[in-house]
């Protein structure tokens, strides 16, 4: 029996290569933001969670992901 292609796929594997990279890029900021507040502070403070390193992350992927992910893609 022959399979019909779906339409929707393409999508959803653009969906998951945005998430996957989002995903990957919220690391990159936590690390960023965790060398700051490192840096920054000689006594203890509060620490800053990794929620909004995923949260701006993926608002990043919302605003510039073709662009972010063709750009990693190219250091490939």
């Amino acid at each position: 029996m022959r399979r019909r292609p779906n339409r929707m796929e393409p999508a959803l594997q653009l969906i998951a290569a945005l998430m996957t990279f989002a995903l990957f890029f919220s690391c990159i900021l936590g690390l960023i933001m965790g060398a700051i507040q490192k840096r920054g502070k000689e006594k203890k403070g509060p620490q800053i969670p990794f929620g909004p390193a995923i949260a701006l992350a993926f608002y990043a992927m919302l605003l510039y992901g073709d662009g972010l992910v063709n750009w990693y893609m190219g250091l490939l």
